[in-house]
């Protein structure tokens, strides 16, 4: 049972727009319980129907053209707020766009919101889903332009037409939805090794407050750069449930969870603390991570799988940046797949044959797998290399240069000095 709202109340040829919502929140709720049923996570995700249904939008407005939004709600609210704002800043969808027309789409945890506009006024006392075709500025023209020369004309570059079907727009974000729904349940039905791992941590934490190891500043802002580091990196590891012809689509035979949380709280102990937290010894050099969704292989046993990120550190201010970036880059190629940007951002594959092995340890308590030490070693080598390049940055480059500066100086008085028993 969807509960509807319509925020039209004036206008009743809107009661199309509703009833045309409840078709489609009808037609996702249906396709989302049957794909639900058939998934190995099933009986732990939180409850993802959409079961309230508000529309509401724009008339007539005296400076804004039309609109029509349909604000879908989840049956149960996400109640942690570290998974709800990882959520927040995930996209795990299509936004179809055909013809440079598309549905306006905001997603949260706990609701999806849908909505569709095509510049004219008038046509939403209708109750009409119109088709048109605007002209609007080329933008991307404009910023191109723009980036070669800093005085353009925008009246000189020729507008793009924009051809809106207004229907197709709302269907496609419907169907958005629906993907929206899957990923939400899988992420909530994927964080039992994540919720072991961070019980354990408070229960450790509660111990070294009681002995006086700790205080509860630290321990708050552990917790809370283990929530606002890992979580999000969790959330982007994950594969994409909505999808079946992409390397990065969910598996049959696949439970997403422990790869994907060992990972990102493993590698959270080299990512820095944003709130201050740490000491000079625990040394955390990356500034932030971004990940990629995994990739799962169906081999003969199991499956292997691929797990890709971003490293992105601190941007280093040096002379020679290319070549210690090279020097790095050499290194780090001997133990990792990596990649290094000018700007010491890296690009990280991480390939594992078998990987249901690895993954069944851990599910089974194991904290010491091939994936927690590459994790550990990886972080360790980042530290190692953030060392080198800050010594060679503040005293082995400075050192050479003055010794460089010395022989120099030393020569160029040799050298000159023969010139007294010339001038004799």
């Amino acid at each position: 049972m969807v509960t509807v709202e319509n925020k039209f109340k004036d206008l009743p040829e809107t009661g199309a727009y509703v009833g045309f919502g409840k078709i489609q929140v009808q037609r996702i709720n249906e396709s989302f319980e049957t794909w639900l049923v058939e998934q190995l996570f099933a009986d732990k995700v939180l409850p993802s129907r959409f079961e309230t249904l508000i529309v509401s939008g724009m008339s007539e407005h005296q400076e804004y053209d039309d609109k029509v939004q349909w604000d879908l709600r989840f049956s149960e609210q996400v109640d942690h707020e570290g998974l709800g704002n990882a959520l927040l800043h995930e996209k795990r969808y299509d936004n179809e766009k055909v013809f440079n027309s598309q549905p306006r789409i905001f997603s949260t945890a706990d609701y999806f919101q849908i909505t569709v506009r095509n510049g004219e006024k008038g046509w939403v006392k209708t109750g009409k889903f119109p088709i048109n075709v605007r002209s609007e500025p080329n933008h991307d023209a404009i910023m191109k332009a723009i980036g070669i020369d800093s005085i353009v004309d925008e009246r000189k570059i020729p507008p793009i037409g924009i051809y809106t079907d207004t229907r197709r727009d709302a269907v496609a974000g419907f169907d958005a939805a629906l993907q929206w729904q899957k990923f939400r349940a899988m992420a909530t039905g994927s964080l039992e090794v994540m919720k072991r791992q961070f019980n354990a941590e408070i229960e450790e934490r509660k111990k070294l407050f009681q002995d006086g190891s700790v205080d509860r500043h630290d321990i708050m802002q552990h917790a809370r750069s283990r929530s606002e580091n890992v979580l999000p990196f969790f959330i982007q590891l994950l594969p994409h449930p909505g999808i079946t012809d992409s390397p990065t689509s969910l598996q049959p035979n696949y439970l997403p969870g422990a790869l994907e949380a060992t990972l990102a709280l493993e590698l959270e102990h080299a990512i820095y603390h944003q709130h201050g937290l740490g000491q000079d010894s625990d040394v955390r050099p990356i500034s932030y991570v971004q990940g990629r969704p995994i990739i799962i292989r169906p081999n003969r046993n199991g499956y292997d799988a691929i797990m890709r990120f971003g490293a992105y550190q601190f941007n280093y201010i040096t002379e020679d940046k290319e070549q210690v970036l090279a020097a790095v880059e050499t290194e780090l190629k001997k133990y990792f797949d990596v990649k290094l940007s000018p700007s010491f951002d890296i690009d990280v594959t991480l390939e594992m044959s078998d990987a249901h092995k690895i993954d069944q340890a851990i599910k089974e308590g194991n904290d010491n797998t091939k994936l927690h030490k590459w994790a550990r070693d990886f972080g360790d080598a980042i530290r190692y290399a953030d060392a080198a390049i800050r010594s060679w940055n503040k005293t082995e480059r400075p050192a050479l240069e003055q010794r460089y500066e010395s022989i120099i100086s030393e020569a160029r008085t040799t050298h000159f000095s023969g010139l007294s028993s010339k001038l004799e």
